[in-house]
């Protein structure tokens, strides 16, 4: 029998209250409300401390295996990132953690990527390339591979602004994180595939 049995106690090392209790309010709810929000999206600080609280959630989810709470933090954070209420770029301590705790193309990770290709200006990178340069050379490979394939398919045209409007944004959502299953509407579930077409 497991201790937490005996103990009416369940123990989450992975949890910090913080977390926990949006987590908590939303299994009461259905809404992922954050503390302190609004933040001063001028304040840099304010958003790298949001996008970091945004990612610990991701990571809650992830370890809890509820896709549901995982989807419905996604959904918030592209609505919030539609209409302009934050800075739209995770820090790079922030990127560095998604990668490091999570694995594949999860729903973060994808929304991650289209923050930098979407939401970073032509003349962002054209003003300090140097910096930029050195900023990417600590980032995880596979930040920087998810980055050019997706530049490359907005560069072709093979895919539209997923922040266009919020019925966009729901490209993020996951299918499952851990072992739950999100049916779709047929109510048959969906597999990943291989981005090769034989």
């Amino acid at each position: 029998m497991f201790k937490e049995a005996l103990d009416d106690v369940v123990y989450l090392p992975e949890a910090d209250p913080e977390t926990f209790d949006v987590f908590l309010e939303w299994v009461y709810t259905k809404v992922v409300r954050f503390p302190k929000w609004p933040v001063d999206k001028t304040s840099l600080s304010e958003c790298e401390a949001w996008w970091h609280l945004v990612t610990r959630l991701y990571l809650l989810a992830d370890y809890l295996q509820c896709t549901s709470f995982g989807n419905a933090l996604l959904d918030r954070v592209s609505r919030i990132v539609v209409r302009g209420q934050i800075d739209p770029h995770p820090s790079y301590d922030t990127t560095i953690l998604l990668y490091k705790s999570t694995t594949g193309h999860c729903g973060m990770r994808k929304l991650f990527v289209a923050l930098w290709v979407w939401k970073t200006s032509q003349s962002q990178f054209a003003a300090k390339e140097d910096e930029w340069r050195a900023y990417f050379k600590g980032l995880p490979e596979e930040f920087l591979s998810d980055l050019v394939v997706k530049l490359q398919k907005k560069n072709h045209e093979l895919e539209q602004d997923p922040f266009a409007n919020e019925k966009t944004c729901q490209i993020f959502r996951d299918t499952v994180i851990g072992s739950q299953v999100v049916a779709t509407p047929n109510n048959e579930t969906n597999k990943a595939s291989s981005p090769v077409q034989k």
